[in-house]
């Protein structure tokens, strides 16, 4: 017949009779004369900070004094966003049409309201406050960080709004369109492989290239370019196609270094009046194909070897000449042929090991003489 209620010190109860909102109960003893079972209960605590229920909606519209009786009422309208705080700490955050009940209760609520319309950065300081207090907050923005020697572009509903310094920055998810594009500053190299290239003569060639590339000015660079990167890519191998075709595989192996120059000549003036500096330009690898790199190496082995027959046959020539010489001015001078004579003999005499000699060295000489003319014979 009796319904008995109890609702702790730190709870609060809706109570329902047929499905309907009757009243709020705070802590108490309750007792109600219930035959039919018809009351019901629906219990929450005061732990929980902000009120949760699939009531609230009914509260709002058919019990305002209930509501203005046990509730502070955050209502956030489109194009807001809000903290809650409570006892100066960071309780929740709410987004754009969101309504929260809390608890009158609770020592000391205060809302912070933050129009996006104007105030779409979140500031150091209370980012700081965000990401210490409240770590779901960054559900609620977002944080672009611009490291050392780059630069960050800002863009709001896709207009340029500033450049952003080494740093972090936080936007609101909410009320506009924010990008933030960052940009290294710093030399910095691309690089363009495996280039299939048909030289002059009809050589099929693979090469491979590297380009040093600075940003001058990044805003001039981004408002003639979506992508500048990709661009420079493009170039850099129309370039290098022009040029190579235009030369064949021995132009290019002789002056691989004129190859560089022209191919840098003509992006600096490309990119002269977009805000990119392009420092160097050079041709890595050049690389010929199995069997073209295999008659290659042939053409250079014969060349070689040709250089090397050439060395030889100067060298005989040379020597040869020598000899003429010497005997020319042996026979205009007997003197030096009696010293070639006597050279020679000593150079038989050091092969032999006992050697008798009665008619002293004309006598030797005529026996070397006599044994010459016996083995021409």
């Amino acid at each position: 017949m009796f319904t008995t209620i109890q609702i702790q010190a730190n709870e609060r109860a809706l109570m329902f009779q047929s499905g309907k909102l009757i009243k709020l109960l705070t802590a108490g003893k309750y007792s109600f004369f219930d035959p039919q079972k018809e009351i019901s209960i629906e219990k929450h605590s005061l732990e929980t900070p902000y009120f949760e229920s699939k009531y609230i909606k009914t509260l709002l519209k058919e019990y305002p004094q209930i509501v203005e009786q046990y509730f502070t009422v955050v209502d956030i309208q489109d194009g807001e966003v809000a903290i809650v705080y409570i006892n100066g700490k960071i309780l929740t955050m709410l987004s754009p049409g969101q309504t929260k009940l809390f608890w009158k209760e609770l020592e000391d609520i205060t809302v912070e309201k933050i129009n996006l319309a104007t105030d779409y950065e979140i500031s150091a300081q209370k980012l700081n406050l965000l990401n210490r207090y409240h770590k779901t907050s960054q559900s609620y923005f977002v944080t672009h960080q611009v490291n050392a020697g780059c630069t960050g572009v800002l863009s709001v509903d896709g207009r340029i709004e500033r450049l952003l310094e080494p740093g972090i920055y936080a936007f609101w998810l909410y009320g506009h369109n924010i990008v933030v594009n960052i940009y290294d500053l710093r030399l910095t190299e691309i690089e363009v492989t495996g280039q299939e290239i048909l030289t002059k003569d009809r050589v099929s060639i693979r090469v491979n290239l590297s380009c040093y590339y600075q940003i001058t000015d990044i805003l001039l660079l981004t408002s003639q370019l979506a992508d500048f990167r990709t661009y420079l890519y493009k170039q850099l191998q129309f370039t290098l196609r022009q040029n190579v075709e235009s030369q064949t595989l021995d132009e290019l192996l002789a002056s691989k270094d004129k190859l560089d120059g022209q191919i840098l000549e003509t992006m600096q003036a490309i990119f002269a009046n977009m805000g990119l500096e392009i420092q160097r330009i050079g041709i890595k690898d050049i690389i010929l194909p199995g069997e073209m790199r295999t008659i290659f190496n042939q053409v250079v082995q014969a060349e070689k070897a040709a250089q090397a027959n050439l060395i030889k046959r100067r060298e005989e020539t040379a020597a040869t000449r020598s000899l003429l010489n010497t005997a020319r001015l042996m026979e205009d001078n007997p003197v030096l042929l009696r010293l070639k004579e006597l050279e020679t003999l000593e150079n038989i005499v050091q092969k032999v090991n006992n050697l008798s000699v009665n008619d002293g060295v004309e006598g030797l000489l005529h026996l070397w003489k006599l044994d010459n003319r016996q083995s021409d014979q």
